[in-house]
Order: C-alpha cells, then sequence, then structure tokens
C-alpha cells in the first residue's frame, strides 16, 4: 500500500478509536480533513474523492472497502508533493499522540489495516520533533 492511502485508512481508525482523547481525534481529524481537502483539490476529476468516501463509510473488512483501498493505492497520490506532505503531517499528528500515550489503540489500527498482525506488511511513522 502506498503512503498516502496507508495515512488515509490509518487516520481514519485512529480517529474511530475509542482511546484517542478527543484532543487527539480533532488534532488527528484536523490534519486528515487536510489532506482530504488537497487531495480533492488537485485530484476532483478522477476517483480518489469518492474512494476516500467509501473508505469513511464502510468498515474495514468490507470487501468494498478492500476494493478501494487498492484503486487508491493504485492513483499513485504520493507521487504529487502537496499530498506527500499533507499525509506526512497527518502521520506527525497521529505519532504525536501515539507518543503521548495512545499507541496501543492507534498501532493496532495502522496493523489492522495493512495487515501486520499476518505478516504481510510494515508501517512506519516517523516524527523528527
Amino acid at each position: 500500500m502506498d503512503p498516502v492511502t496507508l495515512t488515509i485508512v490509518g487516520a481514519l481508525g485512529s480517529m474511530a478509536g475509542t482511546a484517542l482523547t478527543e484532543t487527539a481525534k480533532q488534532a488527528t481529524g484536523d490534519a486528515y480533513q487536510a489532506l482530504k481537502k488537497i487531495i480533492q483539490h488537485k485530484f476532483g476529476t478522477t476517483q480518489a474523492p469518492a474512494l476516500i468516501e467509501t473508505l469513511e463509510r464502510l468498515p474495514t473488512a468490507d470487501p468494498t472497502a478492500q476494493s478501494a483501498r487498492s484503486q487508491l493505492a493504485a492513483l499513485n497520490l504520493n507521487a504529487d508533493t502537496d499530498v506527500s506532505q499533507a499525509a506526512q503531517k497527518l502521520a506527525q499528528v497521529a505519532q504525536l499522540y501515539v507518543n503521548a500515550g495512545t499507541h496501543t489503540q492507534v498501532t493496532r489500527h495502522i496493523e489492522k489495516f495493512v495487515g501486520i498482525e499476518n505478516n504481510e506488511g510494515t508501517a512506519t511513522f516517523n516524527v523528527n520533533l
């Protein structure tokens, strides 16, 4: 999975997590909305916005959501500098709250989305503070 799709999926899971504080959910949500707005602006004529909306409304295990993740990754949104930077910012915000004590919940969501628990992939968020 490409870094942008991984970040989107991880953020959606993190924001749905009950272990995050309201502040963490708000900060993650704000960074997510900024990324989404850039994608809509730059890729509004592609299927990217509709695919993101599909991911937002369906459970991760749903076959349609799985297909949407694959299709979104195939669009290679990470090649766009603005999208890539916004995704990195979102990852930094998520990592900040991971470091602040919500590590288990966020990690569990990311592992679930990328299949780490089945040794199918890896996910790393690096933050320079």
